[in-house]
């Protein structure tokens, strides 16, 4: 099932180590932000509001900054269930 490998992976993603020795973020990581962008943008609401959840304990600028104008959009959701994990 596609959407419990996506639970995995966003479980993933919370938990791995983001930042190199020097104190930057690694390279793959910042890759990871257009997949993030595709969740929040995903149909399914589930899927968006739990990579808003992830969003919610990152707390790295370099990852969030490219990501709050799908955040924002979030806000206006139909879903709750979005709008609630939004905020």
């Amino acid at each position: 099932d596609s959407h419990a490998l996506k639970k995995v992976l966003l479980y993933y993603w919370e938990i791995v180590d983001k930042l190199k020795n020097d104190g930057t973020l690694k390279d793959e990581i910042i890759l990871v932000c257009n997949a993030l962008r595709n969740d929040l943008l995903h149909p399914n609401e589930y899927i968006r509001g739990r990579t808003l959840r992830l969003l919610s304990k990152l707390m790295f600028k370099g990852i969030l900054e490219p990501l709050l104008p799908s955040v924002f959009e979030n806000l206006k959701h139909k879903h709750s269930y979005v709008r609630r994990n939004a905020v």
